[in-house]
């Protein structure tokens, strides 16, 4: 119980520091706090959490003298208090113990009891909720999966954290309840689209990496786009690799980006395609939307403030490195790198470190390189692969710093041609400039040698337009071999 009370007096410090003055003498006269006005804020706040945990007894307010100028207490503090409180003492009912079902939201559930045939279809008819674990102002919560923060968000007890190894980013399928004014999670049902309990994991940032080896494929099903081709036939990436797509301004990034998520969002089973757009327009997220799978994806328009889309860059990445802490082979396509940079540097966090020439901090290029070399390879199960676009040549010395750091970081790279865009080509891949490490480990003899022979082909400029007529023709690896060697 200490550990809670601790847990409950940090908490509560830093929420309430938050607030005026004003605000706080007017919330501390409320509940009984002796002479507030007489108090500096931070002896406040500690009489406030003394007398909340009853260390100290309220006193009882004097009807003697002039009657206090302005008696409105703020709302916001007690909401806040109320949900600390209940995060932290909230008593948790154990849930029955399941061992198969089947994550349906907001419908009802069929579950097989463990120890016999018997179903529990009563225990379902509840409203289910599901959503992920962030914790916000202090206090955990499950956030709609889109990172929507204006829709109702459910409170989670730190009991529930401890009793099931909960982690920030988790998805969560719950019943709820009503408590202390606010709505709460209870009989978690699943996390991750498992069962709670049923499968151990690791800590993302400790567990060993290996080579990435497996080859992610872009055209086992049709219909195949041609940016899914070149990655194929020729710049073959493995589950686990760092892969920019780099061009100047109009050469088709973002195009490029849609089409391999398109491929990738097909049904595979033990692959996860998540989606980032930050500053995008609301054409490309519709785009979007019609192929990725509710929840998956995560978008800001160019309308919105920098925190809102370093909020959603986090968010959605807290939630791809808890799917492959799960086993999952997690693909995340970002549009773009540049834009969530950007984003950062205007924000608090960028502060504190050295402004670079180009008008960074360096903090954000640090920051910006954490978060696309997170992609890594695990040894038995599960890999983070980060498709992430980058602009380069725009004429803003920030965009090519951003670019000449994450092309350190990459070992994949997919460079457009702005001369090719131009002439109307797409997509613009420039063949000579565009590579893979793991190119040559991916592709067999007959398949490397086709690369070689379509690779001399298009660097020869009367050869080019053949070349790339001659991959648009073929819609499998083997096509591609038979003609290029042919």
């Amino acid at each position: 119980m200490e550990d809670k009370i601790q847990g409950f007096k940090n908490a509560c410090r830093e929420r309430l520091d938050a607030f005026s003055l004003m605000q706080l003498r007017s919330y501390g006269r409320s509940i009984g706090v002796d002479v507030p006005t007489k108090k500096k804020k931070d002896e406040l706040i500690a009489e406030i959490i003394a007398v909340l945990l009853g260390e100290v007894a309220p006193i009882e307010r004097s009807k003697r003298g002039a009657p206090v100028k302005d008696e409105r207490v703020d709302p916001e503090i007690g909401q806040a208090v109320a949900k600390l409180r209940y995060v932290w003492f909230a008593g948790i009912e154990p849930p029955v113990h399941l061992t198969y079902f089947e994550s349906q939201v907001r419908t009802p559930l069929v579950v097989h009891a463990s120890d016999n045939s018997m179903t529990y279809e009563q225990y379902y008819e509840q409203e289910i909720y599901a959503g992920q674990l962030e914790i916000i102002d202090d206090v955990p919560c499950l956030v709609d999966k889109g990172g929507d923060l204006s829709k109702e968000r459910l409170l989670v007890s730190v009991e529930l954290i401890r009793q099931y190894g909960l982690r920030e980013g988790d998805i969560i399928t719950c019943h709820a309840f009503e408590k202390m004014g606010v709505r709460a999670a209870k009989n978690i049902l699943s996390v991750n689209r498992v069962h709670p309990g049923t499968e151990k994991r690791f800590i993302f940032d400790d567990e060993p990496v290996v080579e990435p080896n497996k080859k992610i494929s872009f055209t086992e099903n049709k219909p195949v786009n041609d940016a899914a081709k070149y990655m194929d036939f020729l710049f073959p990436i493995a589950y686990g690799q760092r892969c920019l797509v780099a061009s100047a301004p109009k050469a088709g990034k973002s195009r490029y980006l849609c089409d391999l998520a398109k491929t990738i969002s097909a049904e595979h089973r033990d692959r996860l395609l998540l989606a980032l757009l930050v500053g995008q327009s609301p054409e490309r997220i519709a785009e979007y939307r019609s192929f990725v799978k509710k929840g998956n994806l995560v978008a800001t328009s160019y309308e919105d403030e920098a925190e809102r889309h370093v909020f959603a860059a986090e968010f959605l990445f807290k939630r791809a490195k808890r799917m492959a802490e799960m086993g999952w082979e997690v693909v995340l396509v970002v549009d773009s790198l540049s834009q969530v940079a950007k984003a950062y540097n205007e924000t608090d966090f960028s502060l504190g470190g050295k402004l670079l020439p180009c008008g960074l901090e360096s903090k954000t290029l640090h920051y910006i390189k954490k978060y696309f070399g997170a992609a890594r390879c695990f040894p038995e199960h599960g890999s983070l692969t980060i498709i992430g676009g980058v602009s380069f040549g725009t004429g803003d010395a920030a965009d090519d710093a951003l670019y000449t750091e994450l092309s350190s970081v990459a070992n994949a790279e997919i460079r457009l041609s702005e001369e090719l865009s131009r002439r109307r080509v797409f997509p613009a891949v420039d063949v000579g400039l565009s590579y893979s490490e793991c190119a040559e480990k991916l592709l067999n003899g007959q398949e490397r040698a086709a690369e070689m022979a379509f690779r001399k082909r298009i660097l020869n400029s009367e050869d080019g337009d053949f070349a790339r007529q001659l991959l648009a023709d073929c819609n499998t690896v083997e096509e591609f071999c038979e003609k290029s060697n042919r």
